[in-house]
Formats: structure tokens, sequence, C-alpha cells
């Protein structure tokens, strides 16, 4: 299930709101300039096939996504967790950051939390498979996959170089719920 939680970033321990339902999850994110929509596609899953074939079996939308949202650059990113090591694959993304172009990830298979921190609020995205996000440049985000990941996404951005990410280390997300709370 989709759900969209948002926190004063001062307390991660009461909400101040819950949505479930795609619109209002939708309508609260492009507040804060952030898109979200759902694709009603044919799920496949992403750890019975290579990266390519996963490209072509998502080719259509991967086509009208990168048109659309003027994002060229593509990759697949898969977590599995038969074959997860917390500590070597990606160690940074549960840790606030931000990046210098915006990017859009088009969730493939299984789930994770996508955290935002925008002005004095924190929104946690529960992303699952068919979930399509938009994520300017600029803001400060963590994602957190669970103990035991199983997660799949296609990643759109606009640049092959020069894309960085500065790590914010004053510990927030930490403080807040993860994909298994």
């Amino acid at each position: 299930m989709n759900a969209l939680t948002v926190y004063h970033d001062l307390h991660p321990e009461c909400p101040i709101k819950m949505l479930t339902h795609l619109d209002d999850i939708a309508r609260t994110l492009s507040e804060i300039d952030v898109g979200f929509e759902h694709l009603d596609v044919i799920t496949a899953s992403a750890f019975a096939m290579t990266e390519a074939e996963i490209a072509d079996h998502y080719r259509r939308e991967i086509d009208r996504l990168k048109t659309a949202r003027h994002c060229p650059v593509v990759d697949v990113i898969r977590l599995d967790r038969q074959a997860f090591d917390r500590a070597a694959a990606y160690p940074d993304w549960r840790v606030e950051h931000v990046q210098n172009e915006p990017e859009l990830w088009f969730v493939v298979d299984g789930a994770c939390l996508l955290a935002l921190h925008a002005s004095d609020r924190v929104f946690t995205i529960h992303c699952k498979a068919g979930n399509v996000i938009a994520v300017p440049a600029g803001y400060a985000r963590w994602f957190d996959f669970g103990e035991r990941p199983h997660f799949a996404a296609i990643r759109f951005h606009a640049e092959t170089s020069g894309r960085l990410t500065k790590t914010l280390e004053n510990g927030i997300a930490g403080r807040f719920p993860g994909l298994d709370a």
C-alpha cells in the first residue's frame, strides 16, 4: 500500500498527516514541487531479469518518462535480500543527502521508503511497484530499503557526468521511522 506521512522535522514521533489515497499523495507532494504518479503497468520480477531485460520490459514507460521529464540518462537499481550487504551496497542512502540535479524514480519491483526534507517538514513516501517520483535538484532526501531489501527501480537523471551528491551529516534520517517500522 502506498502511504505518505508528513512530520515536523523536530518531532519524528508525532505525524502531522498520513495519507493513503494516490490523488491525495500526489496533491500534497505537488505542494513542495515533487511529482508523484502511479502507472498501471504489467510488473515482472526484476530479479529474474537482467538490467537490459528490465529496460526492454518497461521500454514504453522509459521512453515516455525520458521525454516528458527531460531526463535522458537511465540506470537500473536493484537490491536483493538474498545478496544484500548493507555496509557495501549503498551505505550513504540512509543518510540525508542532496543531489545537484533532478532525479526521477520509477519503482518496478518491491518497495522502499523515500524521505524528503523540505523546510521544517519531513515527507516519508512508502513507494511500491508502479510509482513514479520526481525529486527536484537540491532537495534533501534519504532512502530506506528495510533490513531485507527487495527493491528495483529505474532511475532517470539529466547528465552522465557532473552528478554530485552532498551528504548532510546531521543524523536526521536515523530519527525517523524506516521502511520496516
